[in-house]
């Protein structure tokens, strides 16, 4: 019997009454209906009793996934680009709830790094998605200090147009070692870079904030030390390389090998990382990716500083000054004939020597 008001729906081995006021029986159950936030019950919408319902969410973001302490999230000001079709770096992007740190760079695949030395040049190829018609925009950063911060100093690429398919951009890396206007620029080993894309230049400016369109990806990268310069030897207070030869110890002979250097005509003196063999001695004292006088002169400049040393020579039928005793932290037995030409007379001043000529005495 019908009765008003009262619809029955047969679900499988059970059945569904919806407007009685009460239904009993072995078996029935209550069954409170769902509401939306105007109080109306959810009905059944298909033919097989079931309820379908399409909820549209709007516009997702895409979120970098740099790790703390780097401003990655929403809640920070993070980077985050409304995700529209056809502007992504790679094949597509996709939308997230917020940043997900520490994500191990899952989905970014627009980016890939050639290898990166500290003093040298590198590059970067960017695969860029677009279809809107719209001229694209792309911004890089790496933090290179390691500080946690993608700072206006460490932006590699700045609002660059980029076209549909493959961009390459080439760039130089800082040197590893300070110019003596403050502390070292490169931090040697694992860091991050963010990589911004989208047809608003302004907005992808800046490692953080909000973007119109296109996409963010974040990589952890890895920087290398310069071959030619050394970082495990001994460093002086800008963190020059002062270890030429690799022995353990700064003397005369460090600076002959960087003077022999210079006077080999065939020695490239703007260093190239294909040439990286057969070493040490390690020439680029202060890791800037060249070998120039300075490098001779901060060797000079150091042992200079050091305490003065004492030591006997014999002169006579010697072919030079030989100097016998400690310098810095070792001892060495250096000829002055063997010096190139003015090196002895820049460090005799900081020398002691005692020479046996009968009875005289030589300064």
């Amino acid at each position: 019997q019908n009765l008003p008001g009262v619809i029955v729906t047969q679900l499988g081995a059970q059945v569904l009454i919806l407007g009685a006021t009460s239904v009993s029986g072995t078996g029935a159950s209550n069954i409170g209906p769902i509401r939306d936030l105007a109080g109306n019950p959810l009905k059944a919408n298909q033919p097989d009793g079931t309820t379908t319902l399409t909820i549209f969410q709007g516009e997702g973001l895409d979120y970098g996934d740099a790790p703390l302490p780097y401003l990655t999230s929403n809640t920070e000001n993070g980077p985050r680009h409304k995700v529209v079709d056809g502007l992504s770096l790679g094949a597509t992007v996709t939308p997230d709830a917020d940043a997900r740190r520490n994500d191990a760079d899952i989905g970014d695949d627009g980016v890939v790094f050639s290898p990166i030395y500290a003093a040298f040049q590198t590059s970067v190829t960017l695969s860029v998605t677009n279809t809107t018609g719209q001229p694209a925009y792309a911004s890089m950063w790496i933090d290179f200090d390691g500080n946690g911060i993608f700072a206006d100093t460490e932006r590699v690429a700045s609002s660059l147009p980029v076209a549909a398919g493959t961009t390459t951009v080439a760039f130089s890396i800082p040197r590893s070692t300070s110019d003596g206007s403050g502390p070292a620029r490169t931090k040697i080993g694992e860091t991050y870079a963010r990589v911004r894309l989208s047809t608003s230049s302004g907005a992808v400016a800046s490692a953080i904030g909000a973007a119109p369109d296109g996409e963010v990806e974040d990589y952890q990268v890895n920087i290398l030390s310069n071959p030619f310069y050394n970082p495990n030897g001994i460093l002086d207070s800008l963190g020059n390389g002062l270890d030429v030869n690799g022995d353990g110890f700064v003397t005369p002979i460090d600076v002959l090998q960087v003077i022999n250097y210079l006077n080999n005509p065939t020695a490239p003196k703007i260093l190239n990382l294909a040439d990286a063999t057969g070493l040490p001695p390690f020439v680029d004292v202060n890791g800037d990716g060249l070998v120039t006088p300075n490098d001779t002169l901060t060797l000079i400049n150091y042992l200079n500083s050091r305490p003065r040393a004492s030591g006997e020579g014999e002169a006579g039928t010697s072919p030079g000054l030989i100097a016998e005793g400690e310098l810095g932290t070792g001892e060495q037995t250096v000829l002055a004939s063997n010096w190139a030409g003015g090196l002895a007379d820049v460090l005799r001043p900081r020398l002691a020597q005692r020479g046996e000529t009968g009875d005289s005495t030589h300064d």
